[in-house]
């Protein structure tokens, strides 16, 4: 608690990184059965070097399983302790570690912030305006306001009835300027 509140007293925010600790605490075959199709997510050189870190160094850290659940469980909770004590938690994803592909491990850490005790806002926040609270007015991210970029991702179904929505994705907007979808 004490270290809690000192951190929050300070104003100091923290990325929970939880798909990180996930990623750990994931078996190989787990990891690689996420996507049916992962050479859509990013270059295959990024691929061919996971799998490549899969047979060597990211087997041995994660060897002791148990233990990197524990470790997700307690991270979940002083999230969620910091953040009810009023600190601010920004989410994070640290891509391109092993099978956390770019954009959609965002969702996934948005998804495990909420598994951890947000609400459904409080994730989105995390990922989106507290990045305001954090880097101050002069950042132009995290709100839908004038002078600010304008970077949106519109969805089809609402994120807060059920926070897997946010993979509904309808149309990205960056920089004012729709970007065109990938032909599948």
């Amino acid at each position: 608690d004490d270290l809690i509140n000192l951190l929050v007293q300070n104003g100091v925010g923290i990325t929970a990184n939880l798909t990180l600790y996930r990623s750990m605490a994931s078996t190989a075959d787990e990891l690689k059965a996420k996507h049916d199709h992962p050479e859509s997510l990013m270059p295959i050189f990024y691929l061919d070097g996971w799998v490549n870190y899969l047979k060597g160094r990211f087997l041995e850290l994660t060897a002791d399983r148990d233990s990197w659940i524990e470790t997700e469980k307690k991270v979940k909770e002083f999230i969620r302790l910091f953040k009810d004590a009023g600190g601010t938690v920004l989410a994070g994803t640290d891509t391109p570690w092993p099978y956390l592909f770019p954009g959609y491990s965002l969702h996934e850490e948005i998804h495990l912030l909420v598994d951890a005790g947000f609400t459904p806002m409080e994730a989105l926040q995390a990922a989106t305006g507290n990045a305001v609270k954090i880097f101050g007015e002069k950042a132009d991210i995290g709100t839908v306001t004038p002078g600010k970029r304008a970077d949106l991702v519109i969805l089809r179904d609402n994120p807060l009835a059920d926070i897997h929505n946010t993979l509904s994705i309808v149309r990205v907007i960056k920089n004012g300027r729709p970007v065109p979808r990938k032909n599948k």
